[in-house]
């Protein structure tokens, strides 16, 4: 047996929650803004968002998209990018109703436009096409 090769191998941490892969327009609600972001995935215990100008690392939000809102604090940011962890997991149905949701609305894969996009729905001047 190579205990160096053992040694030198890289730890592997999976998630124990799946993630599902969307692309639609979410808000992010702090005490003081709403920001404009794009869910980029979900889980029962949080979220992976892309927007302007992220909240810093440890800021309560509520994340609202289609139908669903959710209370956390944000978990980790990088550039354009960052997680909320929800204060409680979410139920399974919000998960299967989010996958439906991104059938039919689902932002295109142009990252500018995207964020051009949630922006615009943000401030309630398009429906993204459902109009």
């Amino acid at each position: 047996m190579n205990i160096a090769a053992n040694i030198s191998a890289p730890i592997v941490h999976k998630r124990k929650q799946g993630r599902i892969e969307v692309r639609l327009p979410a808000k992010l609600v702090l005490m003081s803004t709403t920001h404009a972001a794009i869910l980029n995935n979900l889980s029962r215990k949080g979220a992976k968002l892309s927007l302007d100008n992220p909240p810093p690392r440890g800021s309560d939000a509520v994340l609202r998209w289609g139908d669903f809102e959710a209370f956390g604090s944000i978990s980790w940011v990088s550039g354009r990018r960052c997680g909320i962890l929800f204060l409680s997991p979410l139920p399974e149905e919000p998960l299967r109703a989010t996958l439906a949701l991104n059938e039919v609305q689902s932002l295109p894969e142009d990252a500018e436009g995207d964020l051009g996009a949630a922006r615009a729905w943000v401030e309630g001047s398009s429906r993204l096409g459902l109009d």
